[in-house]
């Protein structure tokens, strides 16, 4: 037994000593396997870099349209190391999500802001940003929970919304027909009162008269008050509006689009409909001008929004075909305080430059008045197309798209009346003293650069309150409420003055 159990520990000595690794092979063997395991290991080598980039992520604001959310995000990222790298964020749970934000270059910091989307059916929605090196590889260096929006709408404005709608429409229409009962009445009654009656008869409402040494801006001033030209100043509005509804309708569906248009529509209109008639009022007791006249100039400043708005567009496209961000803050701001103000208030001008050929526009009362009447026109159609494209009330939830309705239909309508009405008061002034009579018309041109340098700082100062309310969270708007009761306290004090300054001339009545 001894033999045999010798002879068998023998054998397996011998085959161990057969795959024995040579005594100091060890030392050759371990580096290799930590080669191996490091050149296939599926951790990126931008994992093992000495010092990585770095991000702190917070949601700076969230926009809501349609079941879509739009969240404002604002890092602070630091790239210490030696290379530069680009800067990605994904959508946790999405494929193909991944977008670019920025490029960070070697030991800087910067401050970024960036938009991502995210449905807001969709639960527990994160993203995540990732660093690229140059050679590829790329690691995880912040991510963030998408916060689920307290205020989005439930389906509860969808009822509001028809509620409004079934009770504001027969309401509106029964107010405006009977508004304009009372007007034609009016306008009837105290026809034989109105100065410059002799140019303002029915029969050259329907056909315009030219008189033999007429130029062509002054045929165009005539047919500036005939309906067949406000009848095709409404059809482009009304066109645009149909454009709206469309892309409305694939949002919320057309019936509720259509409902969204028409409550939209009734409260951008019910003020500026006030003031064009409290503007008549009161020039037909200072100076005795007729309605058509102020009904002409409103409905060329509806027709200039249309204008306006295509001018606009067809800059952005412009701008972005070279490449222009025109969601940058540079680009907003040059946008909304620049280029917006010389566009409006240039095709503004130009329909009460082309009105103030007429006999009727011979005072700065009724200069500043007919141009308010333009600048009130085109602030209606304006906040139309705002309150429908631009916002809705399932962005703000109901009761904050009635609120700025209110705000826009008050503060917006006055100022841009009193743009416009700066550029009639000039040219008033120069028609209104014989010694500048013949030269009225270069009034236009000072007006009109008035009116943008008021619009611009208008502008601005909406910019200001929507820095202070995302950077100070200020509750409501200061700068533009306080500038806009500026403007109109001057506009007040210049058209009180100017009532006195003619009625003192002996021009109470009016003249031809």
């Amino acid at each position: 037994m001894s033999g045999l159990g010798s002879m068998r520990t023998s054998t397996s000595l011998s085959r161990f000593e057969a795959f024995r690794i040579p005594k100091g092979s060890f030392s050759l063997i371990l580096p290799a396997l930590l080669i191996l395991f490091a050149f296939f290991s599926p951790v990126s080598h931008a994992a093992v870099q000495p010092v990585s980039v770095s991000a702190q992520l917070y949601v700076s604001g969230v926009q809501m349209a349609s079941g879509l959310e739009t969240y404002s995000i604002r890092g602070n990222f630091s790239n210490p190391t030696p290379q530069p790298v680009t800067l990605y964020v994904s959508q946790d749970g999405v494929s193909n999500s991944e977008k670019f934000i920025a490029a960070l270059e070697p030991a800087t910091s910067a401050s970024i802001s960036f938009d991502v989307s995210s449905n807001s059916t969709l639960q527990n929605s994160s993203i995540s940003v990732w660093a690229y090196y140059p050679d590829n590889s790329k690691i995880l260096i912040a991510g963030l929970g998408l916060p689920a929006n307290p205020n989005y709408p439930d389906k509860d404005v969808s009822q509001e919304i028809r509620q409004a709608y079934g009770f504001l429409l027969p309401v509106f229409l029964a107010l405006f027909l009977g508004y304009l009962a009372l007007l034609a009445i009016f306008v009837k009654k105290h026809a034989s009162e109105t100065s410059n009656h002799g140019e303002f008869t029915l029969k050259s409402l329907l056909m315009p008269s030219f008189g033999a040494k007429s130029t062509l801006f002054e045929k165009v001033s005539a047919i500036f008050t005939n309906p067949v030209l406000w009848l095709d100043e409404a059809l482009f509005v009304l066109v645009l509006l149909a454009l709206i509804n469309s892309q409305l309708s694939t949002l919320a569906g057309p019936d509720e689009a259509l409902r969204i248009v028409c409550v939209a529509g009734i409260g951008a209109g019910v003020l500026p409909l006030l003031y064009l008639i409290g503007a008549y009022l009161l020039d037909f007791k200072v100076a005795h001008k007729p309605f058509r006249l102020f009904f002409a100039f409103f409905m060329w400043g509806a027709f200039s929004a249309v204008i306006a708005f295509f001018a606009n567009s067809i800059l952005s496209s412009a701008l972005g075909s070279f490449g222009i961000d025109l969601s940058s803050a540079s680009a907003v701001v040059l946008a909304t305080a620049i280029a917006s103000p010389l566009i409006e208030e240039s095709v503004k001008g130009f329909g009460v430059y082309i009105g103030s050929k007429s006999r009727a526009f011979d005072s700065v009362p009724t200069g500043m008045l007919l141009g308010f009447a333009c600048g009130i026109g085109f602030s209606f159609v304006e906040n139309w197309f705002y309150f429908t494209s631009r916002t809705t009330p399932f962005e703000l939830g109901f009761g904050g798209w009635v609120a700025l309705i209110v705000y826009r239909s008050f503060f917006n309508c006055l100022s841009h009346g009193i743009f416009t009405g700066s550029v009639g008061g000039f040219i008033g002034y120069l028609k209104g003293h014989p010694a500048f009579a013949s030269k009225y018309h270069f009034g236009a041109v000072p007006g009109v650069i008035f009116a943008i340098i008021l619009h611009s700082i208008f502008n601005s100062s909406a910019i200001i309150d929507t820095l202070a309310i995302s950077q100070y969270d200020f509750a409501f708007f200061i700068f533009n409420p306080f500038v806009a009761v500026v403007f109109n306290l001057l506009f007040v004090l210049v058209l009180f003055l100017s009532i006195r300054e003619f009625w003192a001339g002996g021009g109470k009545k009016g003249s031809n």
